[in-house]
């Protein structure tokens, strides 16, 4: 698989744990019901990707109507 160790290398392990799903809900954007592993990626990309300025736009637009 690799070097020594395989699958117990920490790449290896972070990796699993990545693949099972939902970390700890620390990072997540409750408009877009999405999870970010940490506040870099939530900050730079997530904050800043076309999908969540859309979403923000509709919520924005469908607020006015109440």
């Amino acid at each position: 698989m690799g070097k020594n160790g395989g699958f117990l290398t920490p790449k290896a392990i972070s990796n699993r744990i990545k693949a099972k799903g939902l970390q700890k809900l620390r990072w997540y954007c409750q408009s877009c019901q999405k999870q970010c592993r940490d506040e870099v990626i939530f900050s730079n990309k997530h904050r800043k990707d076309k999908f969540y300025s859309l979403v923000l736009s509709n919520m924005i637009q469908n607020s006015f109507h109440f």
